[in-house]
């Protein structure tokens, strides 16, 4: 499972854009009781201050080639098929979850607002199955399993190097997104301008991995809070696919062997989650 507030859903995109209409009380979605399958949309989303934001495309979804959702879009409103929408503000995340879900093959429409102050527009999305598409929120790599080939970018610097540059040594990674509200809070904890400097076990080389769609995004971050320190590194969505992370806040361990020893939901990583 997702953690850290993120709502994963799959869907297949079959329209482009309608003319929004008012959003009605939110009751006016009907829904079956039990749905015979679970299904979304292929984004991930986040609520703040009472307004739900889309936090990243799923790649390699429809969605993602569908192409006209992007991180920061606010959703608005959510209709079923041709029912009139119904506003979200005000949703808590799982409120809005149980509007954008339901059977596969049935049709949903987002209203939104998106990040770069275009017009407000309303996306048609047929639901799919989460089984077949989603990317996050998997088993981990076994413990004990050889460490996948990452590539990371330094956030402060032009540097790249390879996971496999520093065998011989141990590594912790511990992933974050720029969406990911508890990660940010414990890297403020551990990095920000009034923490005490970060304490790491002797020999261990930590890296504070990014899994942001792109790198400006995570620079961006990096900059704004204030964050100190040389491990602060980008992977990407192809490192989070690598290490198949369960979700966020995740910690690997690495030994000097290059085998997983450790893989653990959460801001810490004393003890390992057992992946099996």
């Amino acid at each position: 499972m997702l953690g850290s507030g993120f709502l994963v859903a799959i869907a297949l995109v079959v329209g482009g854009e309608v003319t929004a209409n008012p959003p009605t009380p939110r009751s006016s979605i009907e829904r079956p009781a039990q749905p015979p399958e679970v299904a979304g949309i292929g984004v991930a989303l986040r609520v703040k201050e009472g307004r739900c934001y889309v936090v990243r495309v799923l790649k390699e979804t429809p969605a993602a080639a569908e192409g006209s959702l992007r991180a920061r879009d606010q959703v608005v409103a959510v209709a079923e098929g041709e029912a009139a929408p119904v506003s979200v503000d005000g949703m808590k995340l799982g409120e809005v979850a149980a509007l954008i879900r339901g059977r596969v093959g049935t049709e949903v429409r987002l209203t939104i607002v998106p990040a770069d102050n275009e017009a407000q527009r309303v996306v048609r999305l047929v639901r799919g199955s989460i089984d077949q598409l989603l990317r996050f929120g998997q088993e981990p790599l076994p413990l004990g399993s050889p460490a996948p080939p990452a590539d990371f970018h330094s956030l402060g610097s032009e540097e790249t190097f390879t996971l496999a540059s520093l065998a011989g040594e141990k590594v912790v990674l511990k992933f974050w997104s720029t969406g990911c509200g508890p990660c940010l809070k414990a890297l403020d904890n551990a990095y920000g301008p009034s923490s005490a400097p970060a304490e790491g076990n002797q020999g261990d080389r930590v890296l504070l991995v990014s899994i942001d769609d792109d790198i400006e995004t995570s620079r961006r971050t990096f900059a704004s809070r204030g964050w100190t320190g040389s491990g602060f590194v980008w992977g990407g969505y192809e490192v989070s696919k690598q290490f198949q992370l369960p979700g966020l806040p995740c910690t690997v361990v690495i030994d000097a062997d290059g085998r997983i020893e450790a893989c653990v939901m959460g801001t810490e990583y004393d003890l390992p989650v057992n992946p099996d």
